[in-house]
């Protein structure tokens, strides 16, 4: 499989990094989107382990 950068799954894991460091300085009481973040980060994982013949 080849490694390539993907600028997708960058953002949503800088998204849920920041998500969650939010909510741990109490910034927001409840991490929003934190569970849809999670989706779509396993989604992108799934996706690119797939290996769809789509060029993207």
């Amino acid at each position: 499989m080849k490694k390539k950068f993907d600028p997708w799954l960058l953002l949503i894991t800088l998204l849920l990094g920041f998500t969650l460091m939010l909510y741990f300085y109490d910034v927001f009481p409840y991490p929003f989107g934190f569970l849809i973040l999670m989706i779509f980060f396993i989604a992108r994982l799934m996706h690119l382990q797939g290996g769809s013949n789509e060029k993207s």
